[in-house]
């Protein structure tokens, strides 16, 4: 059996991102990761359960800086293996509705292409995602109910109009988001 340390996850930077049809949360239409980046970039935000305190502080760091991904021409898409009435409570709770696109991914089709898995114990319950979840939720990230696959690891994807993957994140633990000045950085270069 290979070391899971061996397992290489695609799509990796420099390769055709897949277009998996999902849930736009909405209104409940089929969308096409694709319509992301067909006007320019996408960042692609794989959530964990919506009750996650990491995903919440996440979501949060994203909208705080929306003017600046919007300086770099940036969709940000919200992925959730949360029921579409459920994201679209969440995204309506924290505000992250238009220009945001909240899609729902229950049968985790996009999770998949993307490479995102569920988590072991030690990526989900290790004495440094504790600490971080009682940062968070000094920081007001409380953690609500499990909506959705309380295992499922998260991840962000950057897409660039040409649909070639130029960022790759699959978080090494539920804790793991990356800096929006990593995001940054990338969108600058394109």
């Amino acid at each position: 059996m290979p070391n899971v340390a061996e397992i290489v996850r695609h799509p990796l930077v420099g390769e055709n991102a897949p277009d998996t049809t999902v849930n736009r949360a909405l209104d409940r239409a089929d969308f096409a990761l694709s319509q992301l980046w067909q006007d320019g970039p996408a960042v692609l935000v794989f959530l964990r359960h919506l009750g996650c305190t990491f995903c919440r502080e996440h979501t949060a760091q994203l909208r705080r800086d929306l003017d600046t991904f919007r300086q770099h021409g940036a969709q940000i898409g919200f992925l959730t293996v949360g029921k579409p009435e459920d994201t679209t409570a969440y995204c309506a709770e924290r505000g992250l509705v238009a220009p945001f696109v909240c899609l729902s991914d229950p049968d985790k089709r996009a999770y998949s292409a993307y490479g995102l898995s569920r988590g072991s114990a030690g990526e989900l319950f290790s004495p440094h995602v504790v600490a971080r979840g009682f940062q968070a939720t000094l920081h007001g990230h409380i953690v609500g109910l499990p909506k959705g696959d309380p295992y499922q690891m998260p991840g962000v994807f950057i897409v660039d109009r040409t649909g070639v993957v130029r960022y790759a994140h699959r978080s090494r633990d539920a804790a793991d988001n990356p800096p929006n000045a990593d995001l940054f950085a990338v969108l600058a270069a394109l």
